[in-house]
């Protein structure tokens, strides 16, 4: 498989703030065998251009071409902004699902026709932390397992460079790696460091879980997202060389989950950076997402 195919942007529309949707070709959907997803969740890393997203995109296109596709970008106004503008922002991503025949109607409680088939692909903390604001804007609308009744969901999770806790050295990497001018870096270090002190305060006095522990438990949750559950499979992909996310703590995070009984598959790459390992080792790494969503599918019959 090609991961460097040239990307086509303009075939996204979009449908909210930092939120993109494109529909598969008339074509391709009449010719499908009803195995690819019915939708792919992309979950961007933080401050990650559209550009470079749309790497990972083009290539879903040519393996699952009767897919639509949902982007939702991570920026960094993500971490100041309160819960309830999070959720709100999210709003498009819940709604094109409840189109896409993905959720209950909102509007009849009526359970979805036909089993959805979902692929969830998210990447570092930022795309981590927009795939838990989901859920918990899925659950606050009433959307649970119970949902779906016997209409049993075919879900697959791909977990991308993630999750670590965060320290302030690679935050300010994360926040500052794109920022070319010396001045606006030099501010946004400031302010990440402000932030960090605002972090402190709050986790220490007012006994506030950490943000990237809840990103952990989050993960690790059997019923994170309404049509998951422990069977589920979920795929992590990470690395030696990366100097934002430790490996050895994603590798931690992972032993966890597999004794909790989740259907886990970790694969660590050796010298790809951060969020690189499809740039790295294409073939590899494009594999193991179809073979990932080819387990979801024979776990459901298909």
């Amino acid at each position: 498989m090609n991961g460097h195919s040239k990307p086509t942007p303009s075939e996204f529309v979009k449908i909210g703030d930092g939120i993109y949707l494109r529909k598969p070709d008339e074509l391709a959907v009449s010719g499908a065998e009803n195995k690819d997803p019915n939708v792919i969740l992309v979950l961007g890393w933080m401050a990650a251009k559209l550009a470079h997203i749309h790497k990972y995109t083009k290539v879903y296109e040519e393996l699952y071409p009767s897919s639509t596709q949902i982007l939702i970008r991570s920026q960094p106004k993500f971490f100041w902004t309160f819960e309830s503008t999070r959720r709100a922002n999210l709003i498009p991503v819940i709604d094109a699902l409840e189109g896409l025949g993905c959720l209950p109607s909102k509007k009849d409680g009526n359970t979805p026709s036909t089993a959805p088939r979902i692929l969830v692909h998210s990447f570092s903390n930022g795309g981590g932390m927009q795939l838990i604001t989901l859920a918990n804007a899925l659950r606050a609308r009433g959307i649970t397992p119970s949902s779906y009744k016997s209409q049993k969901p075919t879900s697959a999770m791909i977990i991308d460079s993630s999750p670590a806790l965060g320290t302030y050295r690679s935050t300010i990497r994360a926040f500052t790696i794109h920022i070319k001018s010396p001045f606006l870096r030099f501010s946004m270090r400031l302010f990440i460091t402000l932030l960090f002190v605002l972090r402190f305060i709050h986790e220490r006095v007012f006994r506030a879980r950490p943000t990237f522990e809840r990103l952990k438990d989050g993960l690790n949750s059997p019923r994170l997202l309404p049509w998951m559950d422990a069977n589920t499979p979920r795929l992590y992909l990470y690395s030696r060389k990366d100097e934002l996310v430790p490996w050895k703590e994603v590798r931690d995070h992972v032993e966890v989950g597999k004794k909790a009984g989740l259907n886990i598959r970790d694969e660590r790459f050796e010298d790809s950076p951060h969020v690189a390992h499809a740039r790295t080792e294409p073939n590899r790494y494009w594999n193991l997402v179809q073979n990932t969503w080819t387990s979801a599918l024979e776990q459901c019959g298909r």
